[in-house]
């Protein structure tokens, strides 16, 4: 009985096993149905991928065999639809989670057909990678393909840059496209190959799953890029192929992989979606695209634009010496050649490299001096090396400018001496007066289109921005051998001849030799002390550069006569005496600069030159207006130093409204001149009343007054003269220093009611100004309403009682933010019979420094809802601040002596305590 129950038993237990068994199954399946939707949602998506990929007619006739990719098709496309009608009814249902009826019933069946999909994708995806691999193993595609690339070890800067671009493509979500940029020779495609390299010892650790390398070059189109893509991944493309279907067939390669696409100079834009690149957003996919010019990065949206500069001296040194060897470079002879070497190289790697190597393992001294010279000279055939691999790739960032316009004003800037900061204010000047420019613009817009062409310059990595000042660029010295290399080989156009910094005493006949056709001479700079006293024949040249000779002190007669058509004679910081007959035969010249001049002191009659432009006498010792100067009808821009105010009327008023920029000084003398501002300075003056003083502020926007008398006989004037010239709607600025002034009419003046003679006024300078009680009596005397004023600044005017008194007006001064007053000694408060909430409602500081008699800043309960900083010294009797705790939100700094803040009185403890954390005590 045991042995047939035994039997029985074991008969039973089997079917029982079985049946329990796929009961549990389904149990699990239900109670894992969210899971198991996640997992097969997950993998559907990779097996879609892997369809797409596979899914290319030419692909399969190629690799693989049709019949049994086709089945495989249909059978993920079976699925595709299953996957479908599983997800309809949760869509429909919701994620139910009862356990009860037709509910309960429904998620048992789709929890099964889940599990039973996921083991059905997960084989459709094992089958479809053997497909792949069989593509991959005809045409293998690493991961990484690696590039001979010079190394960066021991170059400290080139291994920073490469260890910074190593940490964005690993730690910066943010850094899709980054954008590498420098001029030619800089060191860019070395940076990126060292990328490159790097993520050959490991591409996954940065989390790409391909690394494209792409050199895009000039003239590049989409389709060459395109080309150059699928080549890199096998993919096959037809030559007859549009670009469209190209960049649907790399669309489709790329979409689902980690990619890192590595574009190589760059010179114009690309539109990445025209190629085929899929969004990089949707991946962690990034592009490196290396290039000369910046606007690049701008067309193309980078998100990190990553600049190579030039190396530091030290580094410069070493790689040279590298390249050499350090056996020659530290021979006593051949070191003062190498150093003066690798200073024309300029910290530019290829350059230095390529010399190197030109001298490598060279002893003798001649070699040396020969290279130097060489260099020097811009002469790059007599270095090996230099003019195919420096010099020529450098030529492509000059071939690439868009224009003759952009190109002749490149070559101009190689006119300057090495490391020379080129004024771009000048350049307005000098290109205006060479026709490089739309003379029917007024002044600003010629501004504006020299700072266009400056930053396509900078962008292209021709020029370089100066470090401290924004308005001067410089130009790379290896870039500045080129384009005088370039500007001397032109036959016609802007041959040039360029020789600044020579030390000749005389200008040889050989540098003389070509000038037929030279359009540009340059020997800024030099030591040249006589000039050649035959005619030298040019007759196409438009511009000659002599500045900056300090041994010059004639001109002869002769020497001029061969330049029929000079647009442009430049003489400054030479010590000329006279100027040549021969100057006014120059009937083309638009720009004559004698700038610091210092021996020259007087001007032929000019009115010959009848289309001149721009004169500069600035810094010389001419005392006058020359004769005729009213009939130069084209000038429009003067600088000049006088003796005295010149004798003008009424006639000379278009003349001045003519003249867009000037700087007008009499009798004061600066020693560096900066851009120009438009300036009237008047110093050592003893006014009458009947200078005709306003005819200057026509145009001015800095009006400065210095130690000068009987200033208020010449404002008067200025109030009398305003009703035929009008209010003086340029001035920004006023400056008065060392003057006595009432502000108070004369017998034949009159006080302004209604016209505000200075309507634009936005900074207001008074220093050591006596007669003065308050501004407020100049204001009315000037009737000038402040409605524009920004700045003011008082000190040392020793009777102002008061800055400004109100009188009960209304007027409000709504744009004065800063006011500054120190050591008047009889001030006794700021501002005086104040009725209104404030005055001054958008002061933001206010500095108030020894001022003994100042008992108070306004006599009435206002509110300084702006006022940011406070400054308060050796003002012992102000002994309460006109502030409360609900009009003074914006306080962020109070200085003041200690003493004095702790005897201020308060209305309340609780408000010092809320001012007490930003009080701070002047040491």
């Amino acid at each position: 009985m045991e042995l047939v129950g035994a039997v029985v038993g074991s008969a039973l237990t089997e079917p029982f096993r079985f049946l329990f068994g796929s009961i549990c199954a389904r149990i699990k399946n239900v109670f894992k149905i969210n899971s198991n939707l996640k997992d097969l949602e997950k993998n559907m998506e990779f097996l879609l991928e892997l369809k797409q990929r596979l899914d290319d007619d030419e692909l399969q006739q190629r690799h693989l065999p049709i019949v049994q990719v086709r089945d495989w098709l249909k059978r993920v496309e079976k699925l595709q639809s299953e996957f479908d009608s599983v997800q309809l009814p949760i869509t429909t249902n919701g994620n139910t989670t009862g356990a009860s009826g037709c509910v309960c019933s429904l998620r048992c069946r789709l929890s099964n057909r889940i599990a039973k999909g996921l083991v059905e994708v997960k084989q459709l995806i094992g089958d479809g990678r053997a497909f792949e691999d069989r593509i991959v193993g005809v045409n293998p595609v690493p991961n990484v393909e690696y590039i001979p690339a010079p190394f960066v070890e021991g170059q400290p800067t080139a291994k920073r840059n490469l260890d910074k671009m190593m940490g964005l493509l690993k730690r910066n979500e943010k850094a899709k496209t980054i954008g590498v940029c420098g001029m030619g020779g800089a060191g860019k495609t070395t940076l990126v190959k060292n990328v490159n390299n790097e993520l050959s010892k490991d591409p996954k650790e940065q989390g790409f799953d391909i690394i494209i390398w792409v050199v895009v070059s000039q003239n590049a189109t989409v389709e060459s890029i395109q080309s150059k893509i699928a080549a890199r991944l096998s993919l096959a493309m037809n030559k007859e192929e549009s670009k469209e279907s190209a960049a649907s067939g790399l669309y489709k390669k790329l979409k689902g992989k980690r990619f890192l696409l590595i574009l190589d100079d760059i010179w114009e834009g690309i539109v990445l979606n025209d190629v085929g690149i899929p969004p990089l957003k949707d991946h962690d996919s990034k592009v490196i695209l290396t290039t000369r010019n910046f606007h690049v990065c701008q067309e193309m949206s980078t998100d990190i634009e990553f600049e190579i500069g030039r190396l530091s001296d030290e580094e410069a040194w070493m790689l040279f010496s590298e390249k050499v060897g350090e056996e020659v470079v530290n021979d006593d002879q051949i070191m003062p050649l190498a150093k003066a070497i690798v200073e024309e190289c300029d910290g530019l790697p290829l350059a230095l490299i390529t010399v190197g190597a030109s001298l490598r393992k060279k002893t003798e001294v001649a070699l040396w001096k020969c290279a130097l010279d060489a260099l020097q000279k811009s002469e790059p055939t007599h270095i090996h090396g230099v003019e195919e691999k420096v010099y020529k790739p450098l030529k492509w960032s000059f071939d690439s400018l868009r224009g003759e316009q952009l190109k002749s004003c490149f070559l101009f800037c190689c006119l300057y001496p090495e490391d020379f900061e080129i004024d771009t204010d000048r350049l307005v000047q000098y290109w205006l007066a060479e026709g490089l420019l739309d003379e029917q613009q007024n002044y600003e817009q010629l501004q504006n289109d020299v700072k266009r062409i400056v930053d396509c310059l900078i962008s292209s990595c021709l020029l370089e921005k100066c470090a401290v000042d924004i308005d001067k660029v410089k130009m790379h010295d290896v870039v500045r051998d080129v384009g005088v290399w370039i500007a001397k080989s032109l036959e016609d156009w802007c041959k040039s001849i360029i020789s600044p910094g020579i030390s000749e005493v005389q200008i040889s006949q050989q540098l003389l030799s070509c000038s037929y056709k030279v359009k540009r001479v340059s020997f800024m700079d030099s030591k040249i002390a006589f000039l050649p006293v035959y005619n030298i024949q040019c007759p196409e040249t438009t511009t000659l550069f002599l500045q900056g000779n300090k041994g010059l002190h004639e001109v002869p007669n002769q020497f001029l006569q061969g330049f029929q058509v000079l647009r442009t004679l430049d003489l400054s910081e030479s010590n000329i005496t006279v100027l040549p007959d021969s100057l006014l035969q120059l009937g083309e010249l638009r720009a004559l600069i004698l700038r610091k001049c210092q021996l020259l002191h007087e001007l032929p009659p000019i009115e010959a030159l009848r289309k001149l432009q721009i004169l500069d006498c600035s810094a010389t010792s001419i005392a006058k207006l020359p004769v005729g100067f009213e009939t130069l009808a084209n000038l429009n821009v003067l600088c000049i130093v006088l003796k005295d105010i010149p004798c003008l009327t009424t006639q000379h008023t278009s003349w001045f409204k003519g003249i867009k920029k000037f700087i007008f000084h009499v009798n004061y003398y600066r020693k560096w001149y900066g851009p120009i501002t438009n300036e009237v300075v008047l110093r050592y003056l003893h006014f009458s009343g009947d200078e005709m003083v306003g005819l200057l502020l026509l145009n001015a926007h800095e009006f400065t007054i210095k130690e000068c008398e009987k200033v208020d006989l010449m404002l008067d004037s200025l109030v009398r003269n305003s009703a035929n010239l009008g209010p003086f709607v340029n001035l920004k600025r006023l400056y008065i220093k060392y003057c006595c002034l009432f502000g108070k009419p004369s017998s034949l003046g009159r006080c302004v009611e209604q016209t505000d003679l200075l309507p634009n006024l936005e900074v207001l300078i008074f220093k050591e100004v006596s007669g003065l009680e308050s501004l407020s009596s100049i204001s009315n005397f000037l009737g000038l309403r402040f409605t524009k004023l920004n700045h003011i600044y008082v000190g040392d005017c020793d009777d102002l009682e008061n800055l400004l008194v109100m009188d009960g007006t209304p007027q409000k001064l709504e744009k004065v933010e800063e006011v500054c007053i120190e050591r008047c000694k009889k001030l006794t408060q700021v501002f005086k019979n104040t009725l209104m909430d404030s005055i001054v409602p958008n002061l933001r500081t206010l500095k108030l420094h020894t001022l003994p008699e100042l008992k108070g800043i306004c006599n009435a309960n206002v509110s300084w809802k702006s006022l940011e900083q406070l400054e308060v010294s050796r003002c012992n009797m102000l002994g309460k601040l006109p502030l409360a705790m609900q009009s003074a939100e914006s306080i962020q700094s109070i200085q003041g002596d200690q003493d004095w803040w702790d005897a201020l009185e308060w209305d309340s403890e609780n408000f010092k305590e809320h001012l007490q954390p930003h009080f701070k005590p002047i040491p």
